[in-house]
């Protein structure tokens, strides 16, 4: 028989915590095993600061501060995570610069097989002027 492991990290306290009184008379007994609980695992650090809190695996996103004060702002007031945020603006960006590249890339295979021609930009803009003019001037 096959055992398996999770590195899901184990949520319970040991029974040696107590758990804390609500008036707060048992804790010195609770801190001292509650500290001790958690350095055994290693997680200490966390409480302590000596170890710096734990970041999701994937990319790192570095802000400038007014930057990151609007993301927490938002994350704030909407009660989502900052990297659920960032996620989102980064999906959105992405989805649409995908579709403004195939866009580009379409008019450029367009140009360089003949399909259509360049024009002048003075050119163009001309063509709108007097179209313009002939709509105001009631002429077709």
């Amino acid at each position: 028989m096959s055992s398996s492991t999770s590195n899901t990290p184990n949520d319970t306290l040991p029974s040696s915590v107590l758990k804390l009184d609500p008036t707060g008379s048992n804790w010195p007994i609770f801190s001292i095993r509650f500290e001790d609980a958690l350095a055994a695992h290693d997680r200490w650090g966390h409480f302590d600061g000596k170890t710096p809190k734990p970041q999701p695996a994937g990319m790192e996103v570095h802000l400038n501060p007014d930057l990151e004060k609007k993301l927490n702002d938002l994350a704030a007031k909407t009660g989502r995570r900052t990297d659920e945020l960032v996620e989102d603006v980064m999906t959105g960006y992405l989805n649409e610069f995908v579709e403004v590249r195939g866009l580009l890339d379409s008019r450029y295979d367009d140009l360089k097989g003949g399909r259509v021609k360049l024009i002048d930009g003075e050119e163009a803009f001309a063509r709108m002027r007097e179209k313009s003019k002939r709509r105001r001037d009631g002429s077709t």
